[in-house]
């Protein structure tokens, strides 16, 4: 077979499935470097508490993914492949979800009740109920966030940032040339979703 565009022979080859399996491991990989580090600051401050390596981990990957969620949501929204209000008003619900993982990072107790009855796994819900019941007395206060974190955010964020803009500027070109191929991308919603009533 001959391909017309590169991007034909691109999307043959199950570029959807390479792209979103590189965006979660990624998330993957990502958010377990956070937790082990995360784990390491929590232990030196307070060693007499429990590790909380999931919780970084699970708040993280949580984070990233309702992000990755929210991105493509305001994409749509703002590029007006749907309906431009819905996909604004799911953004920042997507925005919303990730502050709530944010919050579990941060030992929040609630954070961690409302995290994941919005998975709507019961099977998730059994491992982290025995999880968190074992941490319940140790969470009575948000962990702060070390200042480090916040150094290395401002050394990364100009590059991230600007690679942020590489590939959304890259999505924009692959939609106005070839539309049809970032179709797969896509995270599809199906109407009358439990998540945020839509």
């Amino acid at each position: 077979m001959i391909y017309d565009t590169i991007a034909e022979l691109f999307l043959d080859f199950g570029a959807s499935r390479l792209l979103n399996s590189g965006i979660y491991g990624a998330g993957v990989y990502l958010a377990y470097q956070f937790a082990k580090w995360m784990g390491k600051s929590l232990h030196a401050r307070s060693p007499e508490l429990k590790t909380y390596f999931w919780g970084f981990f699970f708040g993280a990957f949580g984070v990233l993914c309702w992000a990755y969620l929210a991105c493509w949501s305001f994409y749509a929204g703002f590029t007006a492949i749907g309906d431009s209000s819905v996909g604004i008003s799911r953004g920042i619900g997507f925005l919303a979800l990730a502050y709530t993982y944010f919050l579990i990072v941060r030992r929040d107790r609630w954070a961690w009740i409302i995290g994941n009855l919005i998975l709507l796994n019961p099977i998730i819900w059994f491992f982290n109920g025995i999880y968190l019941t074992s941490r319940w007395r140790e969470m009575d206060s948000r962990m702060p966030i070390p200042t480090e974190i916040f150094e290395k955010i401002q050394k990364y964020a100009p590059v991230a940032a600007a690679l942020g803009l590489v590939v959304l500027l890259v999505g924009v070109l692959i939609n106005i040339m070839w539309p049809e191929y970032l179709a797969p991308l896509r995270p599809t919603f199906k109407p009358g979703s439990p998540l945020l009533g839509i």
